[in-house]
């Protein structure tokens, strides 16, 4: 039933009145008499949100924009103040993953400005995230911001360097030169490179070169937690999916003494599941044993049909889907992947990691508001893990 708009109007105008002048408990409380008529008003969710935030209630905010960012999926605005108040909660991946889907969502609306701001915060966060600096690269590339998009390709160039990926970073400082042919730094870059030297990255005029060896050595250090830790809630979950088909497959027990209900636990179909598939549990042992050894020595394509095969045959379990679905995701088969992490999602040991693929996958297909949606989860899981006893229920409430 729709609310009194006049009562709903004259509530957020006190609100904004109260918020101009600083008194952010009056505000809050005039915004919640405006949600007393519309309680799914997105505007006046924020306002609380941005009064929690100048309070310092920092968990409270995020909670309040969550709720506003799922009534408004792919709003920037909202992202922006989510991203805003990880940051400031000193959570840096959750921060960094929420800047680049507000980028997104400002590059829906054609804002490549605002997306090029949130690009430059998550470089802030992880100068070595490599996704960041090159949607920087290619923003500054088709703003015609030449000499910016140059320094880019050059830090992406000393980035794909210190991984190795020698031709990459070739290919990176040629597109330097092919935006100046006579950059300095992008042909010392180059020359840097085919002699096997380390490319430096010069920071702007009049950086003190202390301050500018320490920029190198936090994106090398950043370089390295983005390969550890910016992915960390699908990583964990890899490895204890690994652990228990590990555990499984290394079960010193002979087949005829295992029960069947013990068996079931395992392959989740039992006898009749094995019998469809003509497999016998040491057969099934055997491929999860491949597919394990394939995925850890980078064999992906071998590893998915060893999955697939097992999955076929009546190994049904959470573990087993989630590593296909990584793999699937790994190679960019991104409906397949979808398919297995949702339904290894519904298991609590593998939700976090799972929805946390999940949106990486939708993100990929351009689906914002799909991918948002499982984003948001995962920052939930993650609130409801770290909070406060006494916080549960009112984030629950939210």
């Amino acid at each position: 039933m729709a609310g009194n708009r006049q009562v709903f109007e004259q509530a957020m105008q006190r609100a904004a009145d109260y918020a101009w002048d600083r008194q952010w408990g009056k505000a809050i409380g005039e915004y919640m008499k405006a949600l007393t008529e519309f309680p799914d008003d997105v505007v006046a969710l924020s306002g609380i949100g941005l009064a929690l935030l100048e309070m310092g209630q920092l968990s409270k905010a995020l909670s309040v924009y969550q709720r506003a960012a799922k009534l408004s999926p792919g709003d920037p605005a909202i992202l922006n103040r989510m991203a805003d108040v990880l940051d400031r909660m000193k959570r840096k991946n959750d921060a960094a993953a929420v800047y680049m889907m507000a980028a997104e969502a400002h590059l829906r609306q054609r804002s490549v400005e605002q997306a090029i701001e949130c690009w430059q915060q998550v470089v802030r966060l992880f100068p070595g995230h490599l996704q960041a600096h090159q949607s920087l690269a290619k923003a500054y590339a088709g703003q015609g911001q030449t000499e910016q998009a140059v320094r880019e390709f050059i830090i992406l160039a000393a980035l794909h360097q210190r991984q190795g990926e020698i031709e990459q970073a070739r290919e990176q400082c040629q597109s330097a030169l092919k935006l100046d042919a006579r950059n300095a730094e992008a042909k010392r870059a180059l020359h840097d490179l085919e002699h096997n030297q380390p490319i430096r990255v010069q920071l702007d005029t009049g950086v003190p070169a202390k301050e500018e060896a320490l920029f190198e050595e936090e994106m090398a250090v950043s370089t390295a937690e983005e390969g550890e830790s910016s992915t960390s809630p699908a990583d964990q979950a890899r490895q204890r999916a690994l652990s228990e088909l590990a555990e499984a497959f290394f079960e010193e027990v002979e087949e005829e003494e295992i029960p069947s209900a013990e068996l079931s636990d395992f392959t989740r179909g039992g006898r009749r599941a094995l019998a469809e598939a003509e497999m016998s549990k040491a057969q099934l042992d055997a491929l999860i044993g491949q597919a394990i050894d394939h995925q850890m020595h980078g064999r992906v394509e071998e590893a998915i049909d060893a999955y697939r095969r097992a999955i076929e045959g009546g190994v049904n379990t959470p573990a087993a889907h989630f590593n296909l679905g990584l793999l699937y995701q790994e190679k960019m088969r991104f409906d397949e992947a979808i398919v297995h992490l949702a339904e290894a999602m519904h298991d609590p040991d593998y939700a976090l990691g799972a929805r946390f693929a999940l949106g990486q996958c939708y993100r990929a297909q351009g689906k914002i508001d799909e991918a948002l949606e499982h984003f948001i989860e995962v920052l939930k899981i993650v609130d409801l893990q770290t909070v406060q006893r006494d916080q549960v229920d009112d984030l629950i409430q939210v």
